[in-house]
């Protein structure tokens, strides 16, 4: 019997379905052994324990949507997380109410609020294997990336908290494969799905909207189309973004009852003020945020500066990357990339549109982070999308060239379960001797 074509590529997608839903499960699981291990240690009900995360905050933001003052950085995050838990919630609670199950809707509301993040952290894999085989990788090497990724310190540690960083990383992975898609179409985007995942982006943090803009800028670059259409086009989806993110921001304060926004800017520039540090010295940090995005050489303790305020009851520690590195291998892994993101220029029109996107994203984020933010680590599901794909970019290439990057991308899977494992015990024991 003669197969056609359509039917093997129909095959084709389904295992690519099959496969992608079960690294997207395996990392639903490991993200949500870890959370539950820090929510029974009482991590959860802390601020800047874990890398200057704020989980007691967020947690309350994704159950219940409520915030004291209005966030134009954030300007939709309690609305578009909380909203779809409290309908799944209400609807929870009618099915135990009647079954004489004990659990308040309140509860009930918290406990999905804790499935958000890594079910989010295990769609942005799941996403990400997806794109790779849009660009042709092959399916082991794409499997192969996504374990690299799953295995990172960025990936364990911020699909584990809940807290919005994961979140953003899942839209990027989404516009990425946006990205993809346009450069196979040639011309105009469909313009739906863009607006959709520039708002649901721009809604978590309002500078996300300049990475989906990348994405976008670099796919219609990369398809060859004339710098006038592509300037209209990425103003004219900032635009729209823009918009419906002002009327999310504005519905999001009728519903919850925000303060005025006055309160969050001054709240925002305290901020500002108390983690600028002078970019000279920050600077230093850059490029070893990159690889330690995969794997920290080592993961440093200080002092809770605020343990007897009214924000911090228990933990005296806190956890931080921001410390003195090793140049050479900080050094060694950013040439990596920046020989990678060579084999894009050299590779298809789609691999050229993910090397422009990625080198704009992580040059972008390091530079913002210099003068704004907390540690670059904080900050790492921004670019760890970026580095991913500029990884697997080798892999698309000549016999030869695939062979010495499956090595070095092997060698880098298991450097990080070495020690990433270690980091995340020390971690543990950490929080349960203090």
């Amino acid at each position: 019997m003669i197969t056609s074509e359509s039917d093997n590529a129909t095959s084709t997608y389904r295992a690519d379905l099959l496969v992608a839903g079960t690294l997207g499960l395996a990392m639903f699981l490991i993200n949500l052994t870890l959370l539950s291990r820090f929510d029974r240690l009482g991590v959860f009900e802390e601020y800047d324990v874990l890398f200057n995360t704020d989980p007691s905050h967020r947690l309350e933001l994704f159950s219940s949507g409520w915030t004291p003052n209005s966030n134009p950085v954030h300007p939709g995050l309690g609305l578009i997380a909380s909203l779809p838990i409290r309908l799944v919630a209400l609807l929870v609670s009618v099915i135990t109410t009647a079954s004489s199950w004990p659990s308040s809707e309140l509860e009930i509301r918290r406990e999905l609020a804790l499935l958000l993040i890594p079910a989010l952290s295990g769609g942005t894999i799941s996403t990400v294997y997806m794109v790779l085989r849009k660009l042709a990788l092959a399916r082991g090497y794409a499997v192969l990336m996504c374990l690299l990724q799953a295995a990172s310190f960025s990936q364990l540690i911020f699909g584990s908290i809940p807290d919005h960083f994961v979140m953003s990383g899942f839209f990027f992975a989404l516009a990425a494969w946006l990205a993809a898609s346009t450069v196979d179409r040639g011309w105009m985007p469909y313009w739906l799905p863009w607006i959709v995942v520039g708002t649901g982006a721009t809604c978590v943090t309002v500078t996300n909207l300049v990475i989906i803009e990348f994405f976008l800028l670099a796919s219609l670059v990369a398809s060859g189309i004339p710098f006038p259409s592509t300037a209209r086009l990425c103003v004219g989806l900032a635009g729209i973004v823009l918009g419906v993110t002002g009327l999310v921001f504005a519905a999001d304060n009728f519903l919850y009852g925000r303060a005025p926004m006055h309160a969050a800017i001054e709240d925002s520039q305290g901020f500002v003020e108390k983690f600028r540090d002078v970019p000279s010295v920050k600077v230093r940090g850059a490029l070893p945020a990159l690889q330690e995005s995969l794997a920290p050489l080592a993961v440093a303790t200080t002092m809770n500066p605020m343990t007897n305020s009214k924000f911090y009851t228990y933990y005296e520690v806190m956890f931080t990357l921001d410390q003195p590195r090793r140049p050479f291998v900080s050094t060694a892994f950013a040439a990596l990339l920046a020989l990678d993101a060579w084999f894009c220029r050299g590779g298809t029109r789609a691999w050229r549109a993910m090397g422009i996107a990625s080198l704009l994203i992580i040059g972008f984020n390091l530079t913002a982070h210099t003068f704004w933010g907390d540690e670059f680590f904080l900050y790492s599901q921004h670019w760890l999308v970026a580095i991913t794909l500029l990884l697997a970019a080798p892999l698309a290439r000549g016999a030869a060239i695939t062979r010495w990057s499956a090595g070095i991308s092997l060698g880098i899977l298991a450097s990080e379960i070495y020690l990433n494992y270690k980091h995340l015990e020390r971690i543990l024991e950490m929080l349960r001797l203090y």
